[in-house]
């Protein structure tokens, strides 16, 4: 990790991270489409939403339907769910999956994204910076 060192410059567009409001949202592919999801170091998972079902129904189809928790601060929820043996992501310049994927069948958290990624995700590569700088996330950086 560093912390204060001279950034990159902004360059709009290879920018990957983004603002909505309090969130911090960041870009990734699903094989030819862009997506965005928020983005949360502090969350051991990656959580998939109902913008993904509704986006991408032909990966949710067959999937396992259960109930899965989301844990925070303090609390616990329960939601419907679909499981689905694995997504696949490009993330950062680099492939992740997210294996098994926890589909929720609600929307939540913030608008237009398909979920949260977690830490989980970024820990498929051997490192990854996140430049608020250049406003870029990185897998497999130096």
């Amino acid at each position: 990790m560093q912390i204060g060192s001279k950034g990159n410059r902004p360059n709009p567009v290879r920018a990957n991270l983004f603002f909505d409001d309090d969130h911090l949202l960041t870009s990734a592919r699903l094989g030819d489409t862009e997506v965005r999801a928020t983005l949360d170091t502090g969350a051991k998972t990656t959580d998939l939403y109902l913008p993904f079902a509704t986006r991408f129904p032909a990966l949710v189809q067959g999937g396992a339907k259960t109930s899965t928790d989301i844990r925070g601060v303090g609390n616990k929820q329960t939601f419907d769910s679909i499981t689905v043996p694995e997504v696949r992501f490009e993330l950062g310049r680099e492939n992740v999956i997210l294996k098994p994927a926890h589909v929720f069948l609600k929307d939540l958290g913030a608008k237009n994204c398909i979920g949260n990624f977690g830490i989980d995700l970024l820990m498929q590569a051997h490192a990854f910076q996140i430049d608020f700088s250049a406003m870029r996330l990185d897998l497999g950086a130096h």
